[in-house]
């Protein structure tokens, strides 16, 4: 009887763990140069794949490995002909081994093209990167 309730359990874990997991609809993209205080364990953006002129959500997790304040969450799409500087206002304090969800939606510009795409966490005065992420995309 003991045995069934263990594996029971551990099935229900599982599902919930892997549930969990699934709820992602696209992880894309790798880490790009910070100084790593900000971890980035995952990163999704939803609707896969973007299209001009729409939005999408970008949901990243990540945990600081130091105590700091976050300034803001720069991202820059540039394709050959341009860039387009987005810009999350965060100014938050975060404590050492602070797990963290950032979750905002970004606009895609209007050109269709083939586009770069990096996320950088950034200090107060914006001259140091605690985390970073890059993805890359066609429409």
């Amino acid at each position: 009887m003991k045995v069934i309730v263990f594996a029971a359990l551990a099935l229900a874990v599982a599902h919930a763990h892997f549930g969990l997991e699934s709820s992602l609809t696209q992880q894309v993209g790798q880490s790009c140069q910070s100084n790593g205080v900000y971890q980035i364990s995952s990163f999704d953006v939803n609707p896969w794949t973007p299209q001009s002129g729409n939005q999408v959500t970008i949901t990243m997790v990540g945990t600081f490995t130091s105590s700091v304040t976050v300034g803001q969450i720069q991202n820059s799409l540039r394709n050959n002909q341009q860039r387009d500087y987005q810009y999350e206002n965060i100014n938050q304090y975060f404590t050492q081994g602070t797990q963290k969800t950032f979750t905002y939606q970004l606009n895609i510009p209007q050109y269709h093209s083939s586009w770069t795409v990096v996320v950088s966490v950034l200090s107060p005065d914006t001259q140091i990167v605690y985390g970073c992420w890059t993805f890359t995309f066609s429409d």
